[in-house]
Order: C-alpha cells, then structure tokens, then sequence
C-alpha cells in the first residue's frame, strides 16, 4: 500500500539546489522527497528545519572560502594578504590593521 509523505516545496535558485542535493546525499538521503525541475524540490516537511540549518553552514564555508579569511577558533587567523595575522586570540584587530597600515 502506498503510503504518503508530507513535504514542502521549496523553490531556489539552481546554486543553491545543487548545495541542497550535496547535503542529501550525504546524509543518506535524509530531506529530499522530490527532485521537480532545475529550481524546484518537495522537502520532508519534518526535515525542513535542519535542512535549513545545514544550508546556512555550508553557506557560510563557501562565504569564507571565496573570501580567503580563515576562521578558527580564535577568531581571524590569516587572510590571502597576510595583512591580517590575529595569533591564538591575543590583540584586538584593530590594532593588527593600524600596524599592518603603517608597515
């Protein structure tokens, strides 16, 4: 017998789907009921909050990639430049910025 899934459906842009889909399939295919079209697709409405917070971290990795400032546990610890040195925490980066200025 057939049985029903309750989904939501969820339209964005193809980037995004395709971030989407990465995060289905390592999860073991976890959200994703439906795949409609190149912008559309049916969530597992009971999944759709963690979805949401797995989109926004993996959002987030790619924001900082494309930026090439690494963050760790200390907050800024180098950029593409090397202006920007923040070691273990210790100093306030405006400091780090008015000496990189003067150098």
């Amino acid at each position: 017998m057939p049985r029903a899934i309750r989904g939501v459906l969820v339209e964005c842009d193809p980037s995004i789907k395709s971030i989407i889909i990465k995060i289905d399939a390592d999860s073991s295919h976890a959200y994703i009921v439906e795949d409609l079209d190149d912008e559309t697709l049916v969530i597992k409405e009971n999944m759709l909050g963690m979805l949401k917070t797995r989109l926004e971290e993996a959002l987030k990795e790619t924001q900082d990639k494309g930026t090439g400032v690494k963050t760790g546990n200390h907050g800024v610890i180098g950029d593409q430049t090397g202006k920007y040195a923040f070691d273990s925490g210790v100093g306030r980066i405006e400091d780090i910025k008015n000496r990189a200025s003067s150098t």
